[in-house]
């Protein structure tokens, strides 16, 4: 048996659109944000980084990890810019730059003409899975014809040895039983022959048209992911200046290899059909099958023979013809892993070795749960910061995203009890 995957192109591209394509297009918003003075705080990058986290906020899949990544490395990124910089002089937010606008665009990597193409062959893939499975079906009928056959022929055989004498009348009425049922059996072991090479064939061409479309899949799956990491989230993490908040942020995305990941998604995301193969090893001649089609009347001892025959024949019984096409199911599991050593090419990138760290990867496609704290200010901000909520003391503010030893989280709070939400980052240390 052999598992052929079969890629289901609609769930793909769906899952793709909401997950890849949009970190992609988030990741290139943040980094084509002009840096400007590098002294002064850059409410441009706060901007797009508050739409983004209120996007996010609102997302219901991810696939390993990929939005909580960009959502970490936004905090990281805001924390790093509110240290040592001079107070930006805006007041207000500033609205989106034409660059933030067009990156934030929602672009696909499956359009439609390339998921008519893909739909295509994943349709031919399906006309060879049925095809196959009617090979089988018929293989399944005449191997089933040549075991009856072969049992009757060893009936017969044994009749005219072990009968003792008989008359002429009875003993050419065996004979010439012996003679059709022996050409029904040469038949139906010259179909199932045919019938097993057919199978081959089918097998053969199954086998590549899956590996064909899996391929095509994957390359351009890992094309989206390679242009969304490589050229703008390296880009990203390689501009914060605090090597620690650095350290973070490559620790966020040191165990993700494009290849694999895209791999995964593809095999998550396919039906499986259980291809079981035919076997044509019983159906060579031998010595007891030529002993059964002589006349061996005047012969002695060959019964035995023809037993261990019909229990050969029954022996070589080979597995039964097709399964129905199962689901995968996703690993939505929490996995812990540990890298003895650093990934020297992202680390040359982003200027920064994070070095044998553990840490906790959620991978496979996932529910986002956006945990919702509710957090009471202390005391107010030493600064104010378009972008970030105007804290009060007493104000309460539900935090929707934080991670450890960073200052700044992002949530919201309403005026009124049935106020509208008003998003904003905020800095954690004031609140408890």
């Amino acid at each position: 048996m052999e598992d052929i995957p079969i890629p289901n192109t609609q769930k793909i591209a769906s899952l793709v659109t909401t997950t890849i394509d949009r970190f992609t297009d988030m990741a290139k918003a943040i980094s084509v944000t002009e840096e400007g003075r590098t002294c002064v705080q850059n409410i441009s990058k706060v901007s797009v980084c508050r739409k983004i986290m209120i996007e996010l906020n609102s997302t219901k899949t991810d696939f390993d990890g990929l939005l909580d990544v960009l959502q970490n490395v936004i905090l990281i990124v805001l924390e790093d810019g509110s240290h040592g910089c001079c107070q930006s002089r805006h007041k207000k937010l500033l609205n989106l730059t034409a660059a933030q606008k067009k990156a934030l665009q929602p672009t696909v990597t499956f359009d439609k003409l390339l998921l008519k193409e893909l739909g295509d062959q994943e349709k031919s893939l399906q006309q060879l899975i049925q095809k196959h499975k009617k090979v089988m079906a018929d293989f399944e009928k005449y191997r089933r014809e040549t075991t009856k056959h072969q049992n009757k022929l060893a009936h017969i055989i044994y009749q005219l040895h072990n009968s003792g004498p008989m008359k002429k009348t009875m003993l050419l009425f065996l004979q010439m039983r012996r003679d059709y049922v022996t050409k029904d059996l040469i038949r139906a072991k010259n179909a199932c022959r045919a019938t097993a090479e057919q199978e081959m064939e089918i097998r053969t061409q199954i086998r590549q048209t899956s590996k064909d479309l899996e391929r095509v899949v994957a390359d351009k799956i890992h094309n989206r992911l390679q242009y969304g990491m490589e050229d703008y989230m390296y880009d990203t993490i390689s501009k914060i200046r605090d090597s620690t908040l650095r350290k973070k942020a490559v620790e966020l995305i040191r165990h993700m290899n494009i290849r694999l990941m895209s791999n995964r998604l593809v095999d998550l995301c396919s039906d499986i059909y259980v291809m079981k193969t035919t076997s044509i090893a019983h159906l060579e001649p031998n010595s007891n099958a030529d002993l059964a089609l002589e006349d061996v009347a005047s012969e002695s001892g060959s019964s035995a023979n023809l037993s261990s025959s019909a229990s050969e024949s029954v022996g070589n019984d080979p597995d039964s013809a097709t399964d129905d096409v199962n689901k995968s199911n996703n690993q939505n599991e929490e996995v812990k892993t540990s890298q003895l050593l650093c990934r020297g090419d992202i680390c040359k990138v982003l200027r920064s070795c994070p070095g044998d760290e553990a840490y906790r990867v959620r991978m496979g496609i996932s529910s986002r749960l956006v945990r919702k704290t509710s957090v009471r200010v202390t005391k107010i901000a030493e600064k104010k910061t378009p972008g970030f909520i105007d804290t009060r003391s007493g104000m309460n503010i539900k935090q929707t995203a934080m991670m450890d030893e960073i200052n700044v989280g992002f949530g919201y709070h309403r005026r009124m009890k049935l106020g509208a939400k008003r998003w904003g980052f905020f800095f954690i240390k004031p609140t408890n």
